[in-house]
C-alpha cells in the first residue's frame, strides 16, 4: 500500500520540509553575498570620499591663486568662512560615514626635503567605519601623499 496523495491525483505545491530546506539554501546565499555587498557600497564611499578631497584641494589651490595666501582661518574647515566660496554648492565636511577636517601645521624648521617650506595643510579623514577606511586606503594607495593616525587619513593638500 503506497502512502501518496489518498484522492490519486498529482500533488500540487511543495511540504514543508521542501520549503524549509529551500529557505536555508537561500539564507545561505544571502549571508554569503552580504560582506560582499557591503564592500562595494565601501569602495563607492571611498570613491566619493576622494572626490570631495579633491574637491578641498582645488578649493584651497584656487584660493591660493586668488590672494597669494592659504585661508587664514582654517582651524575647523566646517566653519572656514575664507575658503567656502571655492567649494561647491552644498559642500559639507560631515558626511555620516566620514568626517573631515583642516589642519594647517607650522614648520619653524621646515621639512628635511624641502627646508624652505613652512607650513603644511592636511585633510583629516576620519571614520569609525574600518571597510570604509580599508577600501580608502586601497583607492588613495598612490593619488595622494598621506599619513595614518589611528581612525583617520591624513592627507596632505599643500605646502608652503
Amino acid at each position: 500500500m503506497s502512502r501518496g496523495n489518498p484522492t490519486g491525483l498529482p500533488r500540487k505545491g511543495f511540504t514543508l520540509v521542501e520549503a524549509l530546506t529551500a529557505l536555508m539554501v537561500l539564507s545561505a546565499l544571502v549571508r554569503l553575498s552580504i560582506p560582499g555587498v557591503q564592500e562595494v557600497v565601501a569602495r563607492a564611499e571611498a570613491a566619493r570620499a576622494l572626490a570631495d578631497i579633491r574637491a578641498v584641494k582645488g578649493a584651497l589651490e584656487a584660493y591660493r591663486t586668488d590672494h597669494g595666501r592659504i585661508p587664514s582661518e582654517i582651524g575647523s574647515a566646517a566653519t572656514s568662512s575664507e575658503l567656502e566660496p571655492y567649494l561647491p554648492n552644498g559642500f559639507s565636511f560631515n558626511r555620516g560615514r566620514y568626517r573631515m577636517d583642516l589642519h594647517v601645521w607650522s614648520l619653524p624648521s621646515g621639512l628635511p626635503h624641502q627646508p624652505h617650506a613652512r607650513t603644511v595643510v592636511g585633510l583629516a579623514l576620519s571614520t569609525p567605519d574600518p571597510v570604509f577606511a580599508a577600501a580608502l586606503y586601497g583607492l588613495a594607495a598612490e593619488s595622494l601623499p598621506r599619513l595614518v593616525l589611528g581612525n583617520a587619513q591624513v592627507f596632505i593638500l599643500d605646502v608652503e
